[in-house]
């Protein structure tokens, strides 16, 4: 039985989206999958209209929301348990994602 590029490209999806919180490269995914680099950004962009790492940073935070709305884990906890291994630049990336720090999400979260 042999499996389509596009079921691989589904089992890359889920892969990448039950493993969000490592670290991922074009070449390891691509190794892994035995799909080419060029043929994961193409049908990225043509699924999804969006690149492989804004693919993988939309799940890292909307999971980070998600953990900041439900737990009481510190902002460094749920960098480092969303694939951040940089406090500052998670912070960077999800107040450039939510219009705001995720200190003042939790505020915003706790308030309603």
């Amino acid at each position: 039985n042999i499996v389509t590029q596009p079921d691989t490209f589904q089992m890359l999806v889920q892969y990448i989206s039950k493993n969000y919180n490592k670290k991922h490269t074009l070449q390891d995914l691509s190794a892994r999958f035995n799909l080419s680099a060029t043929y994961i950004c193409n049908i990225f962009a043509k699924h999804y209209g969006i690149t492989l790492t804004i693919f993988l940073t939309n799940r890292r935070m909307n999971e980070a929301a998600r953990m900041i709305k439900e737990s009481n884990q510190t902002f460094k906890e749920i960098a480092l348990s969303c694939g951040y291994r940089d406090y500052f630049y998670f912070c960077k990336v999800f107040k450039n994602f939510y219009g705001m720090p995720p200190s003042k999400y939790r505020q915003n979260c706790h308030r309603q």
